[in-house]
């Protein structure tokens, strides 16, 4: 029986652009209500989607010259 569990999912969309979604589940019953006793928040953060753009190379700059292969 899982309390609360939080996840990150990474995405490339068509435009190279890379999709970070963080989301967590809601926790059970028991674990609510002692949640609410104690004034915590019941999630502890909200639904996270970030669009991060692919790096801009300068001109006659490639990827091999910053060691690294992105996509």
């Amino acid at each position: 029986m899982d309390v609360l569990k939080s996840g990150t999912t990474n995405l490339t969309n068509e435009f190279d652009q890379l999709l970070i979604i963080r989301q967590c589940s809601e926790p059970i019953e028991d674990v609510a209500e002692i949640y609410e006793a104690l004034k915590y928040k019941h999630k502890p953060f909200t639904r996270k989607k970030l669009v991060v753009p692919p790096p801009k190379f300068k001109l006659n700059e490639t990827q091999a010259q910053y060691g690294f292969v992105y996509g």
